[in-house]
């Protein structure tokens, strides 16, 4: 299997000379002319901060890919038993996630009218489509079916939360009795055995890494509340540009979480 570790861009090429490809200079490296071509404004008469709306969510798709990298290293990282390697990686997604935060606070400077003065523009067009983000909320905490442990150990995990819950298995096998095989996993249940196993010297590396997934999923809660907090300063009740509810479906999903079963039971 190739070394997760040994990553390299997919249209990296070769110099005529046979070595690795250079570029020229700065701005050919980071392909800016494309890249500061990309934001085009659609609203007329123009509106100043439909720039910003769009540089903002740029950005994040931008992080979301960078996230997706992490977070496929991460799950072969835990299927290896590489946990140092994996607490690095979550402590780079936290921080990654407070980023964001970071630049929704720069879009929270932009008064609801004028939101409203460019709205018309977006047509149908809604975060929800993000493809990235959908794949990411996959990877990060999807269970697949019987139970949601591979029924092979040498088959990869599919997310995150998969390859963790499968390597605690490896150490306590009574972890497997508490997947249910036609109803939903009781997370709280299961919270609790784990507090329980974490206090075995043999789950040291575990109970570490249970503390950084715990962290970045606090920190993507957050991220969701403030998404939340903007989406009803802009639109208040009204629909969504996608045809959803708005504000009130970010209402609905802002306290999701990926480990819930790592959460204290007073939330």
């Amino acid at each position: 299997m190739a070394d997760p570790h040994a990553w390299k861009p997919p249209d990296a090429g070769e110099s005529a000379e046979g070595g690795p490809a250079r570029a020229p200079n700065y701005a050919e490296y980071l392909k800016l002319p494309g890249l500061l071509s990309l934001q085009k404004p659609l609203a007329v008469p123009a509106v100043h901060d439909e720039m910003l709306f769009i540089i903002v969510h740029q950005t994040h798709e931008l992080w979301f890919k960078q996230m997706l990298c992490e977070l496929t290293l991460l799950v072969a990282d835990m299927d290896a038993g590489r946990f140092a390697s994996g607490c690095r990686t979550l402590s780079r997604l936290t921080k990654i996630v407070r980023l964001l935060s970071e630049h929704m606070s720069v879009l929270e400077t932009m008064p609801g009218y004028e939101f409203q003065r460019f709205r018309a523009a977006l047509g149908t067009a809604s975060g929800l489509e993000s493809e990235q983000f959908r794949r990411m909320e996959r990877l990060a905490a999807a269970l697949p079916a019987e139970g949601g442990l591979a029924p092979s150990p040498e088959a990869p995990s599919s997310s995150v939360r998969q390859a963790f819950l499968r390597g605690v298995a490896r150490e306590h096998p009574g972890l497997l009795e508490l997947f249910p095989k036609d109803e939903e996993l009781d997370a709280i249940e299961l919270g609790r055995a784990l507090a329980g196993w974490f206090a075995d010297p043999a789950l040291a590396s575990h109970r570490g890494l249970s503390q950084h997934l715990l962290d970045f999923d606090r920190q993507m809660v957050a991220w969701r509340h403030q998404h939340f907090e903007l989406a009803r300063q802009m639109i208040g009740g009204a629909s969504g540009t996608g045809g959803s509810s708005g504000a009130n479906y970010l209402r609905a999903v802002k306290d999701r979480r990926y480990f819930p079963e790592l959460w204290p039971e007073s939330g």
